[in-house]
């Protein structure tokens, strides 16, 4: 959004399958149309080009994706029932690692073109007590390259909690950001923000001010306090 010579590209993490949602390949207009054309976007008069690329892609990337892992993990579930293995819960961990290893990868290809790269973690689920402690060691190594990199990490935790407007306290998002959490500390470590967020319609707000404006832009906000782990 800050400018059209940025390049995004979207991942997505389960605890089965890791996919790219969204590359990015180049700049140039006839990828674009060529994008538009194999992938039939299409674009309303009142719509940016590139937005609604990102937005329809994405979209069509993702339900594909969420599909194949239900697929998997019914399969995986039939497979354990059969063998009487223990249950699927315990056996499932996050591929989270895997997914920021790749999005580097990604970043260091760019390295020439783009100087300033981010990443932003969408961490959605129904329990924010998850450490990732199955793969923390990995995670850790992952944080440590980015910083060595000059790649800032934000991370935003969406409660799935269906708490309503009503209901929640109005100081709960900021509350529950400061639960310690190994995201948290991948945030610490190369500078970026850690939030949680626990009312849906306040997800815009969070993005725009706490986690949109680049490091340097971020001195002049006032923004909440960052806890010390």
């Amino acid at each position: 959004m800050q400018s059209g010579y940025n390049r995004l590209n979207i991942l997505g993490s389960s605890s089965v399958k890791n996919a790219v949602l969204y590359f990015d390949e180049n700049f140039t207009d006839d990828y674009e149309q060529q994008q538009q054309q194999q992938n039939q976007i299409i674009i309303d008069d009142q719509q940016n080009e590139q937005f609604a690329l990102v937005t329809q892609t994405f979209h069509r990337n993702f339900v594909q994706w969420i599909q194949e892992c239900r697929n998997i993990f019914q399969e995986t579930l039939t497979a354990q029932q059969t063998q009487q293995q223990p249950e699927i819960q315990q056996t499932l961990s996050s591929l989270l690692s895997g997914a920021l290893a790749q999005a580097l990868c990604m970043i260091h290809s760019y390295k020439n073109e783009m100087k300033n790269s981010r990443i932003l973690v969408f961490s959605i689920g129904a329990d924010h007590s998850d450490t990732y402690s199955s793969q923390y060691m990995k995670l850790i190594n992952c944080f440590f390259a980015a910083q060595k990199m000059n790649v800032l990490i934000d991370a935003c935790s969406i409660s799935m909690n269906r708490e309503t407007e009503e209901t929640a306290p109005v100081s709960a998002s900021l509350e529950d950001q400061f639960a310690a959490s190994v995201l948290q500390q991948g945030c610490d470590l190369t500078g970026g923000r850690y939030i949680r967020i626990h009312k849906v319609a306040s997800i815009l707000e969070h993005l725009f001010w706490c986690l949109t404006p680049s490091a340097t832009e971020r001195q002049q906000y006032v923004l909440p306090p960052k806890h010390e782990i």
